[in-house]
């Protein structure tokens, strides 16, 4: 694989090696990669390992020079997960090499007392000590290698310091305040509804949700194209009518479309037909399933605003996922665009549910360290002023006809304004993230 132009991060924690108290990473950055001898000794436990490969020592020479662990206090009996000992973060030029032969390698190149022990590192064979390699692509940063031992205390690849306080709350109390937004936006929702709730909510608005796969106008989704592989399967849960499963499945191998509301199934099979794309497996229930799904890849779209418990959910997704889970969310959620009318129609502002920010602190406070890769998503404007009545009807749980409907229809016409011959709540775009994050094994 050939990486131009990109950085290397190669960072970790040894056991015996005590930063200290407030040192946690300690970060030499290069411009570019100079060729470096290499000794006889580091030559001899790149041999040792079956690693000797002479294409490669320049790099990890060079790399092993700037490091400097501390060696002095190592002792096996003692050892000790403190922080991040290691980072260094250097930039590479056109080099074609195996991401896991380097860092190995890298290490081999180590002197002191490490050297004779750090080679093992990514093997499992040396408790409490990590080691997290990434590679910078043009889309993000891309992880290559990376141990799974028992877990130091703090650690920069996928997990963080669980942390109670107001601005860094626990898993369990971050999951609380979620559950209470959602329970409080869906017990208003039922304390105003006129009429009875609709078994599938999304079956009068299911067209909406298709749209042409080879469409090239969607910032969100070229961000996701970057993230297929053509060998890979992705988990695309609750998939609607296939939005981004088609665009997806056509660089993909599969994708598994979860999707439990047969209206947006129906859609999505309409538009597999449509557009041919036959590489979309259609499971017809809820997450997390009965059917045993597992992935490349999970994604999440503009799901988990109205989920309450959302813990299980995540961690489904999770297991599922073999190596990235993928979150798209909207700073505010989709039907924040009708919270401008519930003073009016129904006089009470509406209950929020949580979207974006609130997603990444849920994030930290799980102990999941995400990208985030954030875009915007236009303001939703209609050729006619009427013409969000439906949608807004839906969002407002009121009836066609009803007395909380005419004022429907009134705040259409006093909150709606025109632009070029479009009309709008709001001309404000809305910011979008696209958070991903490695599944923890």
């Amino acid at each position: 694989m050939t990486y131009v132009g990109g950085r290397l991060l190669v960072a970790g924690g040894v056991p015996g090696i005590d930063p200290g108290d407030g040192a946690t990473l300690d970060i030499v950055e290069l411009d570019t990669i100079e060729p470096c001898r290499s000794s006889e000794l580091s030559r001899e436990r790149a041999a040792l390992a079956g690693l000797a490969d002479e294409e490669h020592f320049l790099v990890a020479g060079e790399l092993a020079d700037l490091v400097d662990l501390r060696h002095d206090g190592v002792h096996g009996d003692e050892a000790h997960a403190g922080g991040v000992h290691f980072c260094v973060l250097a930039r590479i030029a056109d080099i074609d090499h195996d991401g896991l032969a380097l860092v190995e390698l890298f290490l081999c190149f180590l002197d002191g007392n490490a050297g004779e022990w750090l080679p093992r590192i990514l093997r499992g064979h040396v408790p409490n000590s990590w080691v997290l390699c990434a590679i910078e692509t043009n889309t993000g940063w891309r992880s290559i290698a990376s141990t799974r031992a028992p877990l130091p205390a703090a650690e920069v690849s996928s997990r963080l310091r669980a942390m109670s306080n107001p601005l860094t709350p626990t898993a369990e109390e971050a999951l609380a305040e979620w559950a209470r937004r959602v329970r409080a936006n869906r017990d208003q929702a039922e304390r105003v509804r006129e009429g009875e709730a609709p078994a599938d909510f999304y079956r009068s608005a299911a067209t909406s949700f298709r749209a042409d796969p080879r469409r090239t106008d969607e910032p969100v989704l070229e961000i996701l194209r970057g993230l297929a592989q053509r060998h890979e399967t992705w988990l695309d849960i609750g998939a609607g009518g296939g939005r981004y499963a088609l665009p997806i499945a056509l660089l993909a191998q599969e994708v598994i479309a979860v999707e439990p509301s047969e209206g947006m199934r129906a859609v999505l099979r309409e538009s597999m037909a449509d557009y041919g794309v036959p590489n979309v497996r259609i499971v017809p229930e809820t997450w997390p399933t009965q059917t045993p799904v597992e992935a490349d890849v999970a994604l999440i779209s503009h799901v988990g605003y109205d989920i309450e418990d959302f813990g299980p959910f995540l961690e489904a997704m999770e297991r599922a996922a073999k190596r990235l889970c993928v979150a798209v969310f909207l700073e505010r959620s989709p039907a924040s665009a009708a919270e401008p009318f519930w003073p009016e129609v129904h006089g009470e502002p509406r209950e929020l549910l949580p979207a974006l920010r609130e997603f990444i602190a849920l994030q930290l406070a799980r102990g999941r360290l995400c990208e985030v890769q954030l875009t915007s998503r236009q303001p939703l404007t209609y050729a006619d002023r009427e013409a969000p009545l439906g949608w807004l009807r839906t969002q407002l749980f009121v009836q066609p006809d009803s007395e909380k409907d005419q004022r429907v229809t009134a705040a259409v016409k006093s909150l709606m304004t025109e632009r070029n011959g479009q009309w709008a709540v709001s001309w404000e775009g809305l910011a979008l993230g696209v958070v991903t994050w490695e599944p923890p094994r």
